[in-house]
């Protein structure tokens, strides 16, 4: 069976490498496949000096080297240390279709670039790993958090086993997000929003943590994570909601309840039925079973991540996702007329 070989690129924030690493190209095995990660040798490097109109570059900066500047080279040319912004992931990869030579069949440039596609999670699973030990391992934490994942960018190839460029490419997915209509900036939203900030003001704990979540489930990012902030949103929230509105004769044992005092804390679960009941009679148990119910699942998850490191699906997460939201909508109410 014949064995291909299809390149990606991926833009980095700023890899910071030893001068003697550009142009390298070092091979290993990732998930069961044939890999190698190559850096760039020049900051035009991966084609980008064919492309008049393109003002990227595979290189944004660094130490020149002494030698370079002596004999009047081009500073890019030659470093002794570089900040690389693209980084070729190649994956190698069988094909389960008889290739003539030269064939420009449309049948089997679909079938190859369909088996190229399947390939481009182990190439964005493989820089992930990477980049996670880099920024987390070696101190370049400007690399990003674990959360982020590497989108492919620029152009894809795929090779044959001669090194004969294949006329079939990859491309990923245009993803149209629907906006909810509730989010749309009124006019008076517009001028809220620039009165807070104008004041300086920054969004409350709970609702930046559920942002977060939100922002990370709809870009399909880090499971584990997304669902840990939805639940850090609801236990912030429900807390703060409770101190808020609690009576000065209600405050000490408020605080008691939400973790002032570690030992006579309550589990996040029972302030949405017994807290609230307590602090302004309503009970999210009695209001909506349901979604207390949805709560418990959340907060349930979230212990298996924290305890026993399972990591959900994201259909999953985003229904978790869902309920915080639900779970922010109720607890504001408690602060209306009902309350």
């Amino acid at each position: 069976m014949p064995v291909f070989e299809v390149h990606f690129h991926f833009p980095v924030q700023d890899l910071w490498v030893d001068g003697a690493l550009l142009g390298t190209r070092q091979e290993l095995t990732f998930d069961g496949r044939r890999a190698f990660v190559q850096l760039p040798a020049h900051v035009n490097d991966f084609g980008l000096d064919q492309q008049l109109a393109w003002t990227y570059r595979a290189i944004t900066g660094g130490t020149p080297a002494p030698e370079a500047v002596d004999a009047g080279e081009p500073a890019p040319q030659r470093w002794t240390s570089a900040l690389v912004s693209m980084v070729r992931v190649g994956v190698y990869f069988p094909v389960d279709v008889t290739v003539p030579a030269g064939s420009d069949d449309p049948s089997i440039l679909t079938r190859i670039s369909e088996l190229a596609r399947k390939e481009a999670e182990t190439a964005r699973a493989l820089l992930k790993t990477y980049l996670d030990l880099a920024s987390a391992t070696a101190g370049q934490y400007w690399l990003g958090t674990q959360a982020d994942v590497p989108q492919i960018t620029w152009i894809t190839r795929i090779y044959d086993e001669e090194g004969v460029w294949v006329r079939a490419g990859f491309n990923e997915p245009l993803v149209i997000r629907s906006r909810p209509a509730w989010t749309v900036l009124t006019e008076q939203t517009h001028l809220n929003l620039l009165a807070r900030t104008a004041g300086k003001e920054q969004p409350a704990i709970a609702e930046a943590f559920l942002r977060d979540a939100a922002y990370l489930g709809m870009m399909g990012k880090d499971s584990a994570h997304t669902l840990l902030d939805a639940a850090i949103a609801c236990e912030i929230k429900i807390k703060a909601m409770l101190l808020d509105l609690a009576s000065p004769e209600q405050r000490s044992l408020v605080e008691l309840a939400v973790g002032k005092n570690q030992q006579f804390s309550q589990a996040a679960l029972a302030l949405f039925d017994a807290g609230t009941m307590a602090v302004v009679g309503r009970s999210l148990k009695a209001d909506d079973r349901e979604l207390f119910k949805a709560v418990q699942a959340l907060f349930e998850a979230r212990n298996r991540i924290a305890h026993r490191g399972e990591s959900p699906s994201m259909e999953e997460v985003r229904k978790h996702v869902a309920t915080a939201r639900s779970v922010f909508a109720w607890l504001d109410s408690l602060a209306g007329p009902a309350a």
